[in-house]
């Protein structure tokens, strides 16, 4: 599996000298070469500026007919300065053969539906992870990442905190979040776990163990569409941000495969002005 550069823009304001962008190197899978065949449930990247699903069940997505937009980020590193080529050596720097790392951004109006299939229906074992960048995540109301039906599971942002939730009412559980506080305008991975087998749900911060409560019980299953960026089709609760590589497991990952996924984080600086060794932001 090959490593490459993920290189995330949060915005670009061009009435300042730098904006800050994030660089993470990963070995997030290719669409050929998904992790966990048959446990990876929903791996969606936006890489091809659609809602497809790279997992093996094919759990595409149709965006909204507005309120959203893509953005890229692109960087040629031959000539990269020396703190990130000691870290990546002359690699080839290119995710699936793509030279663009594109994102979703929402306005607040957009998402994405992904329509019921049976492997959605993650029970017993659970993670469910996101890249996000909030542009307000001090608002006192609910901004959803992704929900699954409306009373199962899903991560979302409130007062300053993610949150990640599992329901297992019909199980003889209850419904219960953890949370954690994360900034303002900046790419953050989350990523929550649960497991029946061990009575507890967990919550992660760039790799970072952040939480844990305790719950009991299989999570409620549902035919409802699963949705990104929304609670539902009537843009309930929409989140207004970036977003990026959205994944679900049928399985509770464990520390070290969760840290895997959000290693080597660095803060960038992106200058303005774009010139051939800077970074730039390609709004389509």
């Amino acid at each position: 599996m090959k490593k490459f550069l993920l290189v995330m823009v949060v915005a670009v304001v061009f009435s300042y000298s730098l904006a800050e962008a994030v660089v993470s190197i990963d070995e997030a899978p290719c669409p050929t070469d998904c992790i966990g065949v048959g446990e990876l449930v929903l791996l969606m990247d936006f890489n091809e500026m659609t809602a497809k699903d790279y997992s093996v069940f094919s759990n595409d997505g149709v965006l909204s007919e507005s309120g959203f937009d893509f953005a890229a980020s692109e960087k040629d590193l031959s000539n990269a300065d020396t703190t990130i080529t000691d870290e990546i050596g002359n690699q080839e720097l290119i995710s699936c053969n793509l030279s663009l790392y594109t994102y979703l951004c929402l306005d607040g109006s957009g998402y994405v539906e992904v329509s019921y299939k049976k492997s959605l229906d993650v029970a017993n074992s659970l993670t469910v992870e996101a890249w996000i960048a909030p542009e307000n995540v001090n608002d006192t109301a609910i901004q959803r990442i992704v929900q699954r039906g409306s009373c199962t599971w899903g991560l979302f942002i409130k007062n300053g905190y993610v949150y990640f939730y599992t329901d297992t009412r019909r199980d003889g559980g209850t419904w219960m979040s953890v949370r954690s506080k994360i900034e303002n305008s900046v790419w953050t991975h989350v990523a929550g776990i649960y497991s029946k087998d061990d009575n507890v749900m967990k919550l992660y911060i760039n790799g970072n163990f952040a939480a844990e409560v305790e719950q009991t019980g299989s999570i409620n299953t549902s035919n409802c569409s699963l949705f990104i960026g929304s609670a539902n089709n009537t843009k309930l609760q929409t989140f207004k941000g970036q977003l990026d590589n959205i994944m679900v497991y049928s399985k509770a990952l464990s520390d070290e495969e969760i840290k895997s996924h959000s290693i080597l984080l660095i803060e960038y600086p992106l200058p303005v002005e774009e010139t051939e060794d800077t970074y730039k932001a390609i709004l389509y």
